[in-house]
């Protein structure tokens, strides 16, 4: 691989995956000028604009992407690198536990046929590299770019917080689980509690705790 190469890739930004949330996940390749049909897994579809940045794991089989010097040098790719630079500082590529990430800028989404294409990704050749890979938004950037209503949460601000009620800890939320158009909080395989008003009186972000009502009978002996 060129020196040009190597030094691009040791400057790819890097993070924990904890702090990275899964946009959607690549199928086959479509057309010839780099279209991907994709499954999309988040609930904000409107994060899916024309200019924001996405981000697939780093693995060598992506080295063909970078193959092109001017496409390093290209104006798109000088606009990734100017978003990612202040995120890559933060995460140092040293760090324990971080991975490095491959950034993309979504050119088209056409949610009809499900079919994106980012500005770097230009061959069909490159396209089919990306199968069955998964492409991820930052925790930062989903903040900034998808709209809450009221009493809406991002599931990764709800994982991890305290479930309370009547002063006693009932446990952590480690998963949420939606089932027949129902959203769960998991706190082991035998404790669910449906996020309902019958159950879930207030969600507590600067405290890190979700105050409930009558849960604690949901828990299966």
């Amino acid at each position: 691989m060129p020196l040009n190469h190597a030094k691009y890739i040791e400057s790819l930004p890097h993070f924990t995956p904890s702090n990275m949330v899964v946009v959607g996940k690549f199928g086959r390749s479509v057309g010839l000028k780099g279209g991907i049909r994709a499954t999309i897994l988040t609930d904000f579809p409107e994060i899916l604009a024309s200019g924001n940045v996405f981000y697939v794991e780093y693995i060598d089989k992506l080295s063909s992407i970078l193959s092109d010097p001017n496409k390093l040098d290209s104006n798109n790719t000088s606009k990734t690198q100017n978003k990612t630079d202040l995120i890559a500082t933060k995460h140092n590529p040293t760090q324990e536990n971080t991975r490095a990430y491959l950034p993309l800028i979504l050119k088209t989404f056409h949610s009809t046929k499900k079919v994106i294409e980012f500005k770097e990704i230009i061959r069909r050749e490159e396209a089919e590299l990306l199968c069955n890979m998964l492409f991820y938004s930052t925790l930062d950037d989903t903040r900034e770019l998808c709209t809450l209503e009221k009493d809406e949460f991002f599931y990764f601000d709800i994982i991890g917080m305290c479930v309370v009620e009547d002063g006693i800890n009932l446990g952590i939320v480690k998963d949420i689980q939606e089932i027949a158009n129902t959203h769960y909080l998991v706190l082991d395989k035998h404790f669910l509690i449906p996020y309902i008003d019958r159950y879930v009186l207030s969600v507590d972000l600067e405290n890190r705790q979700i105050i409930t009502k009558d849960a604690h009978f949901l828990r299966m002996a």
